[in-house]
């Protein structure tokens, strides 16, 4: 996709929900020779991890999250100078795109995001329309996902 003479690619991801399988399948995304992802990429993830357990994660369990692969991709993202748009507008505010029923309740994570390119002249926007799109009765069945979603304005011309 061209945006003001400049490629922008757009990836959509599944990473691996089986723990160890994540970390070579993150490395696999951009691996010399063949980057699927790279500084010009907006990717939407569903990640099966969180980058960050403090803030990304909400649960009753008393058993540790298994966030194996996280490091890596956050490692890859920076790497990349790519933005995670929704933590770039929320700060440290909980959101979470992920709801699974559990022995002990439900487990809140945000699993699901959308990274993209940091570049002068783009403003990339965290929107929060999660019942808009879906919307349910009020004592109805959570979702699994919820969408994530963001919207891009140029804030000048683009050279």
């Amino acid at each position: 996709t061209l945006l003001s003479g400049q490629i922008i690619r757009l990836a959509s991801v599944y990473a691996p929900a089986v723990p160890d399988e994540r970390p070579p399948f993150f490395n696999t995304l951009h691996k010399k020779g063949h980057r699927f992802i790279d500084k010009d990429t907006v990717m939407g993830i569903d990640a099966n991890c969180v980058p960050d357990v403090l803030i990304d994660r909400k649960s009753n369990a008393m058993s540790p999250y298994n966030n194996k692969g996280a490091d890596t991709l956050n490692h890859i993202i920076a790497h990349l100078g790519l933005i995670d748009v929704a933590r770039e507008h929320l700060g440290n505010e909980p959101f979470y795109t992920a709801f699974h029923n559990t022995s002990v309740g439900i487990t809140a994570t945000r699993i699901d995001r959308i990274y993209a390119p940091d570049r002068d002249g783009l403003l990339w926007e965290h929107k929060q329309t999660l019942n808009e799109i879906f919307p349910r009765a009020p004592n109805a069945l959570i979702l699994d996902h919820e969408p994530a979603q963001i919207s891009l304005h140029q804030t000048h011309h683009i050279r």
